[in-house]
């Protein structure tokens, strides 16, 4: 396992980082809605850094992954960054039970995400936030007005795999209900 590159201390350009950093409490409240929604993943997403925290030495860079780790404040192991684009109909490449996270940042207008096997459209506005499995559901977004970034939020399998943590399944009632 290694950090991305963009994270890595050999990269001169810290704007990944200085990212992260900025982004802390949005990310936190972005984990927080992954506890509601599907509090297995979130469990599990967490068990992953707390083992990776308490031995970095199962990454190539762990004294990167440390750093990193301080300001890493959400359960997934992967966030990606669209800005300014159109996303044609796709489906992720992750587990079926997996719920990825996807937030809309901008000023953008008139944003739309479509899920056609649903026969859904979403307003997607600046400050909307989608829990979906996106293995299952078709989603796309069509090109809007004004300048608009989505950020992802997703698990790797592989990760989960490699630290021997179970792969949590679909998302079920029993979890809110109390004993």
């Amino acid at each position: 396992m290694e950090l991305s590159s963009s994270l890595k201390s050999t990269n001169a350009d810290e704007s990944a980082r200085s990212w992260l950093a900025d982004t802390v409490e949005s990310s936190a409240l972005i984990g927080a809605f992954l506890s509601v929604i599907h509090p297995e993943l979130y469990a599990i997403g967490r068990a992953a850094l707390i083992q990776l925290a308490n031995d970095p030495n199962q990454v190539k860079e762990p004294l990167d992954l440390l750093e990193v780790l301080k300001v890493w404040s959400i359960p997934f192991s992967s966030i990606s960054v669209i800005s300014n684009r159109q996303s044609p109909f796709h489906r992720d490449n992750a587990r079926k039970p997996w719920y990825d996270v996807l937030a809309t940042f901008g000023d953008h207008k008139n944003g739309v995400m479509e899920l056609p096997g649903l026969g859904m459209r979403l307003l997607y506005n600046p400050g909307t936030m989608v829990g979906i499995s996106g293995k299952i559901v078709r989603h796309g977004v069509a090109a809007c007005e004004g300048d608009r970034v989505c950020v992802a939020y997703y698990m790797k399998d592989r990760i989960h795999e490699r630290l021997g943590l179970p792969a949590p399944q679909w998302m079920k009632l029993q979890y809110y209900e109390k004993s």
